[in-house]
């Protein structure tokens, strides 16, 4: 969006607050201090909030710049995509971009090269992931299995999606950081970024959005 909090982030340094201490004073969740902090747009009570808590007006809190010019497609995801619904593994938001619809799912969690996205013949997207520990225990993990009798690495598998990806609209799938591998793209319902197209569901990794040309 236009409108950034760079001059709120100015007037915390000079005062020598912390984001928490300003979402202590002013009553913010840690949503809204995420939102901030990403350039998103927040109501006008929480400014109301802000500027009442730290006595300041609203020029000392966010200001208007031109928007930046090409208008790639990972700029209008940062700025502009809604975020509709949340679970404890992916946040999906809906953009509108050059006359086109998207629906884009969002990993919570940053994948890591002991990370491994599979896209399986039953239509669903599992996180696996290997920890060198026996019997760790991962939120919405649906498994946990030994690789080897007498090792201590575990591995674990997490059900992402199950999408129903249709005609009208374009979805993908971002996974935030960089797995090891993204498997079984191109084939049934999941594309790899250079094969976007409605009707599947593309996935593809933070660098590849950062590049995507839809």
């Amino acid at each position: 969006m236009p409108i950034i909090y760079d001059p709120l982030w100015k007037l915390l340094i000079d005062k020598k607050m912390k984001k928490t201490e300003l979402g202590d004073v002013a009553s913010l969740s840690s949503r809204t201090l995420s939102k901030l902090s990403k350039n998103k747009t927040v109501s006008t009570e929480t400014l109301s909030r802000i500027c009442k808590a730290l006595h300041c007006s609203l020029d000392d809190v966010a200001k208007y710049v031109e928007p930046r010019d090409p208008f790639s497609f990972w700029d209008a995801f940062s700025d502009t995509a809604v975020l509709k619904k949340e679970n404890a593994l992916v946040r999906t938001y809906e953009l509108g971009y050059e006359g086109k619809s998207y629906v884009i799912y969002e990993t919570r969690r940053r994948a890591t090269k002991n990370s491994v996205i599979e896209c399986r013949k039953n239509g669903t997207v599992y996180w696996v992931q290997y920890q060198n520990a026996v019997g760790v225990k991962v939120k919405g993990a649906v498994k946990t299995i030994k690789k080897k009798k007498n090792d201590d690495t575990t591995k674990l598998e997490m059900p992402l999606i199950k999408p129903a990806p249709k005609e009208d609209r374009l979805e993908l799938l971002l996974i935030r950081g960089r797995p090891e591998s993204i498997q079984g793209l191109d084939e049934g319902v999941f594309a790899s970024a250079s094969n976007l197209r409605p009707g599947v569901l593309t996935v593809l990794n933070e660098a590849q959005m950062k590049c995507l040309v839809p």
